[in-house]
């Protein structure tokens, strides 16, 4: 939700609004019964402005605060503009004022009035983080995500250590179909001290920006992370049963929409949620019985119909003929089956069969030697 001032920073405001001036004491003069009652005149005076002394705006900026806690948006509208009236020659003062009055109107659904708002906090005060924050809220929920990922992007420049403002940027950047950045600052989420709804927020996200990309299996681990952080987190509830059904499993898918319509409330999607849900449970009814049912009995065959044979005709009717859609499925030869390919021949196989046994004949006589041969042996 948008983000209201801090009660500490409101009483260091107002602290520094209006100091009230004290000068120096004099030392007082000793007590005699003649001035005992002057002096106990004067101090009652002297508290009576202390106490009564408090901030111009004031008291209408908590009023205003008071209201917005108490979720009377439309009736903080009206201190908080007597509080801007006060604070107009106080830059910083008028600066929060704009902010809170930006916020019931924020709340009250007038947003054009709380956009306003926003931009005159932000004229007045550049370094108002709130508004930037709280501006970006609104662009987020009326679908300008360009703009609220620049307001969000200065929030979280200057307010690294707040889980808000990465949780909300990449939701934006989610929206506006940037997967990687919004994954990386939805990842920052989990670094923080983020409440376990925060982190079950952040979770989801996550487990859609993996539902886009199409890899289911790391989206449903995403959404069971969010469930074990806050186990009746309806949008996760949600995407869940809608993952399921978009896989066609449709048990599981039916599970998760009833138990989504059970802790969803005043959700807009509860109705549609709700037709999907009755629908899907009469298919499943259905295809349960169509599964136990036994098997139809074999229907008995009628006697033929007797052929009714015109005057002039064939009293022999032709059976209709087969009509051949297709030729038989024949057996196709991928490739040849493998040849043996001798690469070398044995040592005595030179010929026909009788060239081989006159060279095994031969085979008892002296090899004859080379000329040179013969030489060397002298």
């Amino acid at each position: 939700m948008p983000v209201a001032l801090r009660p500490g920073v409101l009483s260091a405001l107002s602290g520094d609004l209006c100091k009230p001036d004290h000068a120096a004491r004099a030392e007082p003069p000793a007590r005699t019964p003649r001035f005992r009652a002057a002096g106990v005149l004067w101090l009652c005076l002297v508290l009576t402005g202390v106490v009564g002394c408090s901030p111009p705006g004031r008291r209408e900026l908590q009023e205003g605060h008071r209201l917005l806690r108490a979720g009377r948006p439309a009736e903080a509208v009206a201190p908080l503009r007597e509080a801007i009236r006060v604070f107009a020659t106080n830059t910083v003062a008028s600066a929060y004022a704009w902010n809170s009055l930006g916020l019931a109107y924020h709340r009250a659904g007038q947003f054009e009035n709380a956009a306003l708002c926003y931009k005159a906090a932000l004229d007045k005060n550049p370094n108002l983080f709130a508004a930037r924050y709280n501006r970006g809220y609104l662009l987020f929920e009326q679908g300008n995500y360009t703009a609220a990922i620049s307001d969000l992007t200065g929030y979280t420049s200057h307010q690294a250590q707040d889980p808000a403002g990465w949780l909300l940027l990449g939701k934006a950047q989610l929206r506006a179909g940037a997967l990687d950045p919004a994954q990386a600052n939805l990842q920052q989420v989990l670094r923080l001290k983020a409440t376990p709804r925060q982190q079950a927020e952040a979770l989801n996200a996550l487990g859609v920006a993996q539902a886009r990309r199409r890899r289911a299996r790391e989206a449903f681990q995403y959404f069971e992370a969010a469930l074990n952080r806050v186990a009746d987190y309806a949008p996760t509830l949600l995407n869940q049963a809608v993952l399921s059904h978009q896989l066609n499993d449709r048990g599981f898918a039916l599970q998760k929409y009833q138990a989504y319509l059970e802790v969803a409330g005043n959700s807009p999607f509860v109705a549609s949620v709700r037709a999907i849900t009755n629908e899907l449970g009469r298919t499943l009814a259905l295809a349960s019985r169509t599964e136990a049912a036994p098997p139809p009995p074999a229907a008995a065959t009628s006697p033929p119909v007797a052929a009714v044979v015109l005057p002039g005709e064939s009293s022999t009717a032709t059976a209709p003929a087969l009509t051949v859609t297709s030729p038989p499925p024949s057996l196709v030869a991928t490739s040849p089956p493998p040849v043996v390919v001798v690469t070398s021949f044995p040592r005595f196989w030179s010929g026909p069969r009788r060239r081989r046994r006159r060279l095994r004949g031969r085979a008892h006589l002296p090899r004859r030697r080379s000329p040179a041969r013969r030489l060397s042996w002298w």
